[in-house]
């Protein structure tokens, strides 16, 4: 997500996979960068449109700095890229993620825009996995080295 200036990305043997997934919750958005609680766009994107927060982290992933100069989430064996789950408000969920798109360039009806792609991941929690959308870098683009 756009506008942190640094990953929270560890390296560790125990990740389970996190590669897209079919189906799952679309109530749920995982948030790595500034849609977090506190960061600059949690207010007017996510802020009372969701019903709980919990932390939790995104196996075999990492952030690097993209071409616009914003975060991305990319594949990386053993990574685990720490952020926020959010469940969002089911009345508010599909304008929530439409506004979420814009947000960060995915055309309406699409999925897949030029810097970031919404896809259904499996994250983590202390709770357990759970299936949430996560904007990451598109699949069609190479992944910085």
């Amino acid at each position: 997500m756009r506008g942190l200036p640094e990953s929270e990305s560890t390296s560790t043997p125990d990740s389970a996979p996190s590669s897209p997934v079919g189906g799952g919750d679309p109530q749920a958005v995982f948030a790595y960068g500034s849609l977090r609680v506190g960061e600059s766009n949690h207010e007017p994107y996510l802020a009372g449109r969701f019903t709980r927060v919990t932390p939790a982290w995104l196996p075999d992933y990492a952030t690097c700095v993209g071409p616009e100069g914003f975060l991305v989430a990319w594949p990386q064996p053993g990574g685990r890229l720490r952020g926020e789950l959010f469940d969002l408000s089911v009345p508010l969920a599909a304008e929530t993620l439409a506004g979420l798109d814009e947000l960060e360039g995915v055309p309406p009806g699409s999925t897949r825009g030029p810097e970031y792609e919404r896809q259904l991941c499996v994250v983590v929690t202390d709770a357990g996995p759970r299936r949430a959308w996560v904007y990451t870098g598109p699949r069609t683009a190479v992944s910085p080295g």
